[in-house]
């Protein structure tokens, strides 16, 4: 973490969200687009985790191979990979304007500040030899640029009762994560790091298990509301002071 390559990778994914944000200016992509353009990613990013991550499974008894599988550490259920489902979703299933608002509020905190933290502290690597790193890094790249988009095009409008339930939609994901975790747990999968520390190698400050897992919990999903809070609060008092210049001008 935070070696000479790790920095590389750092400038090279300010720049890819500084192209796209260039070629949306360009060429004015609509939502619609946008959406594509992720969806896209997201196949090329799935596709690379399929085909650098499937390995065989071995009968202890007999040494046959019985399957070839994906790892378990390749499915898509950390905070930022889960976002391959809601991206399919507003795709292809979900039509409802404000179905769509909801989701999209979610997606924006999470896929931003998820992004930031996958990129600082990149837990898959930063060896430009290995494929899944280009995958890693431009993945989390363009899921950063896509929040960036929904809130400098205004797409989402964030509130207090946004808030409230983007709050009660991570915790409810947090449960599944740790009922992932659990059901998995002889793969020593870590989803939304809710088993381990991100980087238990490095020991990260803060972000450890030295006072037990308990404490360490409670530290995680505590960092989790100071941001999400922290991040919604400006856009909360905007809107409200907006909504009460609007109803003083009526």
């Amino acid at each position: 973490m935070f070696t000479l390559t790790h920095y590389i990778w750092i400038g090279i994914c300010v720049i890819t969200i500084l192209i796209l944000f260039i070629l949306n200016r360009k060429f004015k992509f609509s939502f619609n687009t946008n959406l594509t353009i992720l969806f896209c990613m997201t196949i090329v990013s799935e596709s690379i985790k399929i085909l650098s991550g499937m390995e065989p499974r071995v009968d202890p008894i007999t040494n046959e191979v019985i399957g070839t599988y994906l790892k378990a550490e390749n499915l898509p259920f950390h905070l930022c990979s889960i976002q391959v489902f809601f991206i399919f979703f507003l795709k292809f299933i979900i039509k409802d304007e404000k179905k769509q608002d909801f989701l999209l509020s979610f997606m924006v905190p999470t896929m931003l500040f998820g992004g930031l933290l996958a990129i600082l502290i990149p837990n898959s690597g930063t060896d430009f030899r290995i494929l899944q790193t280009y995958e890693y890094f431009g993945f989390h790249a363009f899921i950063i640029y896509f929040a960036l988009y929904l809130l400098i095009s205004k797409r989402v409008v964030l509130t207090g009762k946004i808030f409230i339930k983007n709050i009660s939609f991570l915790l409810i994901l947090m449960v599944f994560g740790i009922w992932i975790n659990s059901i998995l747990a002889d793969k020593g999968v870590n989803f939304f790091f809710l088993a381990n520390p991100p980087m238990p190698d490095q020991h990260l400050p803060i972000l450890n298990t030295d006072n037990g897992w308990g404490w360490y919990f409670v530290t995680l999903v505590s960092i989790g509301l100071i941001i999400m809070t922290l991040f919604h609060l400006p856009f909360i008092i905007i809107n409200h002071k907006k909504l009460n210049s609007n109803k003083k001008a009526i």
